[in-house]
């Protein structure tokens, strides 16, 4: 029968016969079937088509009578060609075959569930012909049912591919030739579920069999390793793809970017994309966002620069959060071109308002770079912009500043022709701020260049027209409080103290309460004066300070009795030193483990 099947698909004469024999043997008129071809003779049934047909007719045949020959012609139409009457031959062989015919019955039902796209249906009558067929069906059957599975049919994605599975073993195991096309469906299936075990079990039926597999294939092989976290294999059959110079397809690139950037491993996911660029595909922002996230906790700068103009490229659009992480990164690198890059579209197409951090960060960067003038213009801008630049970034941009007194000097003469051209042309360039010189004066402090902060400190009145903040005092506090005891300027940091508190304190407490604290003095005022009187040894100024403080209900700042603390360590008041901790203990402050390390480490001593 399988023969003579594969004869009706090329023979159209050997067809018509066979359906004139079904409309003998079940009471239908086969010639029906030639109604949509305006000539039988040109038309050829396909294998499974000419099965679908006979199903049909044999299913009618159980609710028609027989035509008479006559009728028979009349409803094939007047442009077809009578029936040939059937040679004795054909007739027994068919006659012989009857059984035959309904198993064409029950596969023409699935031929036609098939092109219903009902895959409930089609497995249905799969099971079927499975139970009563002798006969396998014919291989067009398994490639259109894995065609089916592959592209819906109305069921879940997951039941959908393990139906696919069932199919492609059982055409296998009826001893057909699985198709190019067939391994390809199923391939397709084993992708979407990641099932690597069924992909080693096609791998073995196709190495059996002696066929290579397409470049499709393989591509849904390294889709279902990568799913399953098998890098190593998935990277051998992409490299066998791209060794051939074969394209691919894209959710081969897409697999193993994913894999590759997942894994942290950034660089190599960025080699992926750009192949598959390369290839004329186009990078989705779903992934380019994942290997920013990626590059983002890798801090890796250069693959960040890559993914931003990656999803530029695909008009996509990074949300405000991530860019602000983006500017951390360069800043960490000091990659200038990634900041100013994510810069410029955070204030610029993007609209986002820039935060203190987003300063911070892009300050940070020019300074790492050494690029002060930039750094020193964004400090500008930012007090322009109506945001306060935070004590913490004044002391950043300090820090770079006083890398050499050359540097620091350069800053103030920059900050000087600045302050000139806004006079000159206020529209066209950016006040000075107070921010920016307290900066130069930090870095002053820093280098213990005294006379230098104080000649900037003054010059914030007197050459800009400014007003000194707490910051300004700060920065000189802190240059009184640097160095050795030879060094350290105590008078001058009790004098800033109350200059800053608008006057001499007297001596004896007053039983008024005290008023608001000046807007010119706060916790670190008070914690660099006192690590002052520290650092020149005047601990009796530096306690008697600190009760006076105590009293006005001023809240130190834990640092200046962490320094406290460990001053009387070092001068082996080990009494002392233990109460200033316990104080802190019974407020529950932390302690830092080099003050309780160092403290044990002093009591065992004393004990020896």
């Amino acid at each position: 029968m399988r023969r003579l099947l594969q004869s009706l698909s090329s023979n159209t004469t050997l067809q018509r016969n066979v359906l004139q024999r079904a409309t003998f043997s079940v009471g239908v008129d086969g010639a029906q079937i030639f109604k949509t071809s305006s000539s039988a003779s040109k038309h050829t049934f396909q294998e499974s088509e000419v099965i679908n047909e006979v199903g049909k007719i044999f299913e009618a045949g159980n609710q028609s009578m027989p035509m008479k020959s006559s009728e028979a012609h009349a409803t094939a139409g007047s442009d077809s060609q009578p029936l040939k009457p059937f040679d004795k031959g054909m007739a027994s062989s068919v006659a012989e075959k009857s059984r035959s015919l309904q198993e064409l019955a029950i596969e023409g039902r699935l031929c036609r569930d098939i092109k219903s796209r009902s895959l409930a249906k089609a497995e249905a009558s799969w099971r079927e012909a499975l139970a009563k067929m002798k006969v396998p069906l014919c291989v067009s059957t398994y490639v259109d049912l894995l065609n089916l599975c592959v592209a819906g049919g109305h069921v879940s994605g997951k039941q959908r591919n393990e139906f696919a599975f069932e199919v492609f073993f059982a055409m296998e195991r009826a001893g057909h030739e699985p198709t190019p096309a067939a391994y390809d469906l199923v391939s397709k299936a084993f992708s979407f579920d990641g099932n690597a075990s069924v992909a080693k079990r096609v791998l073995e039926v196709m190495k059996k069999r002696g066929t290579n597999p397409t470049t499709f294939f393989k591509a849904n092989l390294v889709n279902a390793y990568c799913k399953n976290g098998l890098g190593k294999q998935a990277e051998k059959i992409y490299d066998e793809i791209q060794a051939s110079g074969e394209k691919g397809i894209v959710s081969c690139y897409f697999s193993m970017a994913h894999m590759h950037a997942g894994a942290g491993r950034t660089y190599s996911a960025c080699k992926v994309i750009e192949t598959m660029l390369k290839h004329g595909f186009a990078a989705p922002s779903s992934l380019c966002v994942t290997l920013i996230e990626s590059a983002i906790q890798r801090s890796d700068s250069h693959s960040l620069r890559l993914a931003v103009e990656w999803i530029l490229a695909g008009s996509g659009v990074l949300d405000r959060g991530t860019c602000e992480a983006i500017l951390e990164v360069a800043a960490s690198r000091a990659d200038v071109e990634l900041a100013t890059h994510t810069w410029n579209l955070m204030t610029g197409p993007y609209g986002y308002s820039a935060s203190e951090e987003s300063y911070a960060a892009i300050a940070h960067t020019f300074g790492l770079r050494g690029e002060d003038h930039s750094m020193l213009s964004v400090l500008l801008q930012m007090e322009a912009q109506g945001v306060q630049a935070s004590p913490e970034l004044v002391k950043v941009a300090g820090r770079h500043l006083s890398s050499s007194a050359a540097r620091t000097d350069k800053a103030f003469f920059t900050l000087e022709s600045l302050h000139k051209a806004s006079k000159q042309a206020p529209s066209e360039s950016t006040a000075v701020s107070v921010a920016a010189l307290n900066a130069v004066i930090h870095a002053c402090a820093l280098q213990g260049l005294l006379d230098n902060a104080f000649a900037t400190f003054h010059a914030i009145k007197e050459d800009f027209g400014l007003a000194p903040n707490v910051g300004s005092y700060n920065a000189l506090l802190t240059a009184c409080a640097v160095g050795r005891a030879h060094s350290v300027q105590p008078g001058i940091a009790v004098a800033l103290l109350e200059d800053m508190n608008g006057g001499p304190e007297s001596d004896e407490p007053s039983d008024e309460p005290s008023d608001e604290p000046s807007s010119l003095i706060n916790e670190e005022s008070y914690h660099l004066a006192l690590i002052t009187l520290f650092n020149a040894g005047h601990i009796d100024q530096a306690e008697e300070m600190m009760e006076k403080l105590t009293y006005k209900g001023v809240v130190l700042m834990d640092e200046t009795k962490h320094q406290l603390a460990h001053h009387f360590i070092t001068t082996n008041d080990l009494v002392s030193a233990e109460r200033v901790i316990m104080e802190l203990e019974g407020i529950g402050r932390r302690i830092p483990s080099y003050l309780t390390n160092r403290l044990r480490k002093s009591k065992g001593k004393k004990k020896r």
